[in-house]
């Protein structure tokens, strides 16, 4: 692939002067390529639904801090469409995949949690085969194949442009998101290092209420109902 001259030094930066654990995906999909496998779909600028799963095994072997709980059960979906290259270039001619669609505990599709101690923030790359109106299915991003692949839930934010931002502006506007978190993985398009806006976005510091202290019962409490649940 073609780099910029800039990009080892940025990977050294970021891991020895800054400690951030970076999982540089080229060296693996360079592999996957060389074994024959498709890395892109070829109507669309997004991976394959092979490598959206290679992808997150990787991420939760570097990654998982969860113990593995009952296996997502799957349903295995083909559907054809148009990608964004070929509505770009005008084609009529439709790709056809197989995805896996991950279902919840109760055989609804896949939805985050958000009291999982892992977030994934992410953009198209994450979302284009979680958000049906891109045209790929849904159930079978990269936060569903994290899940199947630990076991485990996780909390999504992610939005589909901006991958150097839109994500981070989220959480920002909504900082309670980090509350549990044991790790956060940041999933951005390469191409964001080229031309992507990075500017800087300071999370609020959420003070933590005090808990009240032990006295006789009954007591008197006060809460705020923050999110309902789904009905069963």
């Amino acid at each position: 692939p073609i780099l910029n001259e800039g990009y080892p030094e940025f990977l050294r930066i970021l891991r020895s002067d800054l400690d951030v654990e970076v999982l540089d995906l080229v060296p693996p999909l360079q592999e996957l390529r060389a074994q024959g496998s498709p890395l892109f779909l070829e109507s669309d600028s997004h991976w394959t639904p092979g490598t959206v799963r290679e992808v997150a095994r990787l991420v939760a072997e570097h990654a998982s801090v969860q113990s593995p709980g009952t296996p997502f059960p799957t349903v295995e979906r083909t559907l054809s469409s148009k990608g964004d290259l070929a509505r770009l270039r005008g084609q009529t001619r439709k790709e056809t995949i197989t995805s896996s669609m991950v279902l919840g505990y109760n055989d609804e599709v896949w939805i985050p949690a958000r009291e999982a101690p892992f977030l994934l923030l992410g953009d198209s790359f994450s979302n284009i085969y979680s958000l049906e109106e891109m045209g790929w299915g849904k159930g079978a991003g990269l936060a569903e194949m994290l899940s199947l692949e630990m076991s485990a839930p996780v909390d999504l934010i992610a939005r589909n442009a901006d991958g150097a931002f839109a994500s981070r502006e989220e959480l920002r506007r909504d900082p309670g998101r980090l509350t549990n978190k044991s790790i956060v993985v940041w999933q951005f398009a390469m191409r964001e290092l080229s031309f992507g806006n990075w500017k800087v976005l300071p999370l609020p510091r959420k003070e933590l209420a005090q808990r009240p202290e032990a006295g006789p019962l009954p007591q008197k409490l006060e809460g705020t109902i923050t999110r309902v649940a789904n009905v069963p």
